[in-house]
């Protein structure tokens, strides 16, 4: 028996099929943004620690909203090795969603403008909890 995905056609799978989206956000405002994408057709590959997103346990019912339609890999951005993994993985990628502080990815070697010559993405955008210019534009926030 067919299934409602198997009949569905590209007009069917929305403006953005066809773009890939990696998903470095945690907690909403990231989550919340490739959601939407996700929700216009766009392939959202959501890249977690090995603890997971903190939402996952804070707010599950809000995590499983604002993380649907997309899929999930498990990586170590501490190991050795993570870079190389995650160099693949943004080279793929058209769009890269982070909500790291100022200088990720740290310990790679090549930092975010090593990762942004790398790729084909046209958009790397970042949330921010400080502006630059704030009191505390180190320190880390709700991303």
């Amino acid at each position: 028996m067919n299934s409602a995905r198997d009949t569905e056609t590209k007009e069917d799978a929305g403006p953005l099929a066809g773009m890939r989206v990696l998903d470095f956000s945690w907690l909403l405002p990231g989550p919340f943004c490739t959601m939407q994408l996700a929700d216009l057709g766009a392939e959202v590959i959501k890249v977690e620690s090995p603890g997971g997103d903190y939402a996952r346990d804070m707010l599950p019912g809000l995590f499983a909203a604002a993380n649907r339609n997309k899929r999930s890999i498990i990586v170590d951005l501490k190991a050795n090795d993570a870079a190389d993994l995650v160099e693949a993985l943004v080279r793929k990628a058209d769009v890269v969603v982070k909500g790291f502080g100022p200088g990720w990815p740290n310990g790679s070697g090549s930092g975010s403008r090593g990762y942004r010559r790398s790729t084909r993405a046209s958009s790397m955008p970042r949330s921010r909890a400080m502006a630059p210019k704030a009191r505390w534009p180190r320190r880390s926030g709700m991303t």
